[in-house]
């Protein structure tokens, strides 16, 4: 995930102000939250009305990707409409694989 850096040492020697959300976290906390998975969570309410464009060839095509697959954004979806076949828990997030690369900006 990107961090806008505003500033350092502050409130304690090891505290990295941040600017995206403005709050001040210590440097191993930066860390890990550099190095999360990179995954969306999409509210159902913004997925519905997409739901049309869920079989076209484009959709099928990045289904089959393996980071996508590796979530089941497929089988979400199929949970999201209430396939009877999809045999999953109701949901009211669809979770994607984000393409970005986690980094920092420094100004």
């Amino acid at each position: 995930h990107h961090q806008m850096i505003w500033g350092a040492g502050a409130p304690a020697a090891d505290g990295v102000c941040l600017v995206n959300s403005v709050n001040c976290v210590n440097a191993a906390d930066l860390q890990v939250m550099l190095g999360a998975e990179r995954v969306l969570t999409i509210y159902c309410d913004d997925v519905e009305c997409r739901l049309a464009s869920a079989n076209t060839p484009r959709a099928l095509e990045l289904f089959a990707r393996p980071r996508w697959e590796a979530l089941d954004v497929a089988g979400q979806i199929a949970s999201l409409v209430g396939d009877p076949s999809a045999d999953r828990v109701a949901v009211n997030k669809v979770a994607i694989p984000a393409e970005y690369v986690a980094g920092i900006s420094l100004f």
